[in-house]
């Protein structure tokens, strides 16, 4: 129960956040008190089930799938800047969605790591919140954060390990979702990824960053392992999802893998 209303919490306080309300103002939508809301957003108070789909109508909320994964689906596509909520010491000049770093988000939680990456984060001005919304725009530089923590407590292999099956899972509804065959996965693929080209080529799948993608050299080894994450990741979706036999990961050099299938 307390584990639900943490979720809950969460739920109300970043969506209240995204869309600029105040305690008041959103009571005020949702006819109830502010201190009704105050007790939602601090986790000692769980809506009941009117409220929450009631809450989840007004801001367009899949209701079902918001309270199965604890992340913010919305019935329609949102957009979003990337500056609703703050970015503290981080940049925005290269972004990437919260959805891509979703594998490793929940990595960090499989291997007891998360609230040190929360502390790190707010640390740095950074606010939480904004990780559980899936379409949102957030700095490049929380991968690095990523894969250094991960490097530092020495658990990089079994950081990588859980990641690849996550992504598995999360590419696995998408293609069931959209009835996607192999070719129309590659294309959605390569038209949502902000920093690598994923191309079929004949029976082979093609994956590089991207010629005009800038990156420093401290950047280099997390670009590579993140290079590397993708690579393995895509062979197991091949493997597992399309049935594909004798499947090979070829590095061609530090940034271009090419899977054999």
């Amino acid at each position: 129960m307390i584990h639900s209303r943490l979720k809950f919490a969460q739920i109300f306080r970043t969506t209240r956040k995204l869309f600029k309300y105040n305690q008041k103002e959103l009571a005020n939508r949702l006819d109830i008190t502010q201190g009704t809301i105050s007790k939602l957003e601090n986790g000692s108070l769980g809506p009941d089930t009117v409220l929450w789909y009631q809450f989840c109508k007004e801001f367009d909320l899949v209701a079902d799938i918001t309270y199965k994964t604890g992340y913010l689906f919305f019935a329609n596509k949102m957009t979003s800047t990337g500056l609703e909520f703050k970015m503290g010491l981080f940049s925005l000049d290269r972004t990437i969605k919260v959805r891509e770093i979703l594998p490793f988000i929940q990595s960090l939680e499989e291997l007891g790591l998360i609230e040190d990456f929360h502390i790190l984060l707010r640390d740095r001005g950074f606010d939480t919140d904004m990780l559980i919304i899936p379409e949102y725009f957030v700095p490049f530089d929380l991968i690095l954060d990523i894969f250094g923590l991960a490097n530092a407590q020495n658990k990089d292999k079994e950081f990588i390990s859980s990641s690849v099956n996550h992504y598995l899972i999360e590419k696995l509804n998408l293609i069931n979702y959209l009835e996607l065959n192999l070719k129309d996965f590659v294309l959605h693929l390569n038209s949502e990824e902000p920093f690598f080209n994923i191309q079929k080529k004949d029976k082979n799948i093609l994956v590089n960053v991207i010629s005009d993608f800038r990156f420093s050299i401290e950047e280099q080894d997390a670009l590579q392992t993140y290079l590397n994450f993708k690579a393995k990741a895509l062979s197991l979706v091949l493997k597992k999802v399309f049935n594909f036999k004798g499947i090979k990961v070829l590095k061609h050099d530090n940034f271009s893998y090419l899977i054999g299938v």
